[in-house]
């Protein structure tokens, strides 16, 4: 893992909500984007005003894009019977969106990882 967060940063936000999230990412990663000889992930931020924004990007097998608008709905998984539920996405979306106040997108093509972009405010109101 690359973590590449500056320092002087700072956030009053919920840290066990963005742990939740981050947990989400880096499961999904090992789970669906790695094969049997893992891959990398990098995790960058930067401060903008009143908000921070957190970029996380693995090297892994990528979603092609017309998965991309499932990629959040509850039950939604690739690995039904396999061990995964369906709900991680959904429920960082719902942290990003409901809890945090910001917004989260995805990026990515199959073949060339995913890249999650999660814009929150500095301080959650």
């Amino acid at each position: 893992m690359d973590l590449r967060i500056p320092a002087g940063i700072e956030m009053d936000a919920y840290p066990g909500d963005l742990e939740q999230i981050f947990s989400n990412l880096i499961m999904n990663s090992i789970r669906h984007g790695f094969g049997a000889g893992g891959g990398g992930i990098m995790i960058d931020a930067r401060q903008m005003q009143e908000q921070v924004e957190i970029i996380y990007q693995d090297d892994g097998a990528g979603i092609a894009p017309e998965l991309h608008r499932k990629v959040f709905e509850p039950f939604y998984t690739t690995k039904l019977g396999q061990g995964g539920s369906g709900l991680g996405m959904f429920i960082v979306h719902n942290l990003a969106h409901g809890v945090l106040k910001g917004d989260i997108k995805l990026d990515s093509e199959c073949g060339k990882g995913v890249t999650f972009t999660l814009t929150v405010p500095a301080v959650t109101p």
